[in-house]
């Protein structure tokens, strides 16, 4: 068993970049399909192409899995997700994140912050005076 040569600090910071660089290249390219087979699917069904065949949300998958998100490892567009989206009214928006919603707001988070850093400058006290800062 060969031991691999550890990897500096350097290195490492620079495969994590190349990891999330790709991880958002593709995720950045879904959102994009996502946006244009909402939008076509939309107007292909409230337009004179309405009911005809190769103008539906197959056909507008596979036209944009085949032609934007070919390499292996995108994530593919499924009918049903553009088709559910099309009748939610989600059309040429990125697709809603799942989960729950976050429960502690942004400026709660900060204020907690300063609130901590505050208590840990004046050791606990409260105030804060000019010298201790």
């Amino acid at each position: 068993m060969n031991k691999h040569k550890k990897q500096t600090s350097i290195e490492a910071n620079c495969d994590n970049f190349l990891m999330q660089s790709m991880k958002k290249f593709v995720s950045e390219n879904y959102k994009a399909s996502f946006k244009i087979a909402t939008t076509d699917l939309h107007q292909n069904q409230n337009g004179p192409n309405s009911g005809k065949e190769g103008y539906g949300a197959l056909a507008k998958c596979k036209q944009l899995n085949n032609t934007l998100l070919h390499h292996p490892s995108n994530k593919q567009l499924t009918p049903t997700t553009i088709q559910s989206a099309v009748d939610n009214g989600l059309i040429g928006i990125s697709q809603l994140k799942k989960g729950q919603l976050k429960k502690i707001p942004l400026q709660l988070t900060k204020v907690l912050a300063t609130h901590t850093a505050m208590l840990q400058v004046t050791a606990g006290e409260g105030d804060v005076s000019g010298h201790k800062i």
